[in-house]
């Protein structure tokens, strides 16, 4: 069957749409907003350790956040908008309001993960890899609901892991230097910022080589961090060119 341009722009539309369905955080998620009237969730992350681990994209249909997964899919994103950036379009805000605000969407939904990307360096010595532990495994409901619930239960405060290797670092590397080209136009100090994290991560991933088993169940795993350091190093070049 033949399918039309414009329903192949629809699906594309659609496909970064659903971004914002995986949002955590205080960031307008659209889909809880929907079925639950609440669009905000986990914003107790971090608090144990007095820090603002907030935001991001929930992992798959659980509420984990994994710094592997979110530099990953907002790399793939970015590289997506950089070689076709006409396929790209502006419907609505960075709060999924409708109408044009000057951003191509897709750059905003990225920005959710660029925003807790920046989060997750703490220091030259520590990364967050995950948030999040295995107890929303346990439960079938929505990520404002789990918020509700007990430390113990998968809500609250919930555990912070630092087990970030060059794999993980590299790829946030990557994704944040690319972040820092492609939002440039639309806010220098913003692209600075991520550049400045960018750099930092790239180093962090040079001084921590390797592939780390995440904690918990093996999720995901690298074979090897050879290309995500390679990938850091290419999108920092082209940034600072």
């Amino acid at each position: 069957q033949h399918f039309s341009t414009a329903e192949y722009a629809d699906v594309n539309n659609k496909s970064v749409y659903f971004f914002g369905a995986q949002r955590s955080g205080n960031t307008h998620n659209w889909l809880t907003q929907q079925h639950s009237g609440s669009k905000v969730s986990f914003v107790k992350d971090g608090l144990a350790l007095g820090r603002d681990l907030s935001g991001g994209w929930h992992d798959a249909g659980d509420f984990i956040k994994f710094t592997l997964t979110i530099a990953s899919s907002s790399y793939g994103l970015l590289k997506s908008y950089d070689a076709w950036p006409l396929s790209f379009s502006d419907e609505y805000d960075f709060d999924h309001n409708a109408g044009a605000n000057g951003i191509p969407d897709i750059l905003d939904q990225v920005k959710v993960a660029t925003d807790y990307l920046i989060k997750t360096y703490l220091n030259q010595d520590s990364v967050v890899s995950r948030v999040g532990g295995d107890q929303d495994h346990n439960h079938w409901t929505t990520s404002p609901m789990m918020s509700s619930y007990t430390t113990a239960k998968g809500g609250g405060s919930r555990p912070v892991y630092f087990e970030t290797k060059g794999d993980i670092a590299g790829k946030a590397a990557a994704s944040l230097a690319l972040m820092s080209r492609l939002y440039r136009p639309f806010s220098p100090s913003y692209a600075d910022s991520a550049f400045d994290i960018a750099e930092k991560m790239y180093d962090y991933a040079l001084a921590h080589r390797g592939i780390p088993p995440e904690p918990g169940e093996n999720y995901y795993q690298d074979s090897h961090d050879k290309d995500d350091i390679l990938c850091g190093a290419t999108e920092l070049y082209a940034a600072d060119e």
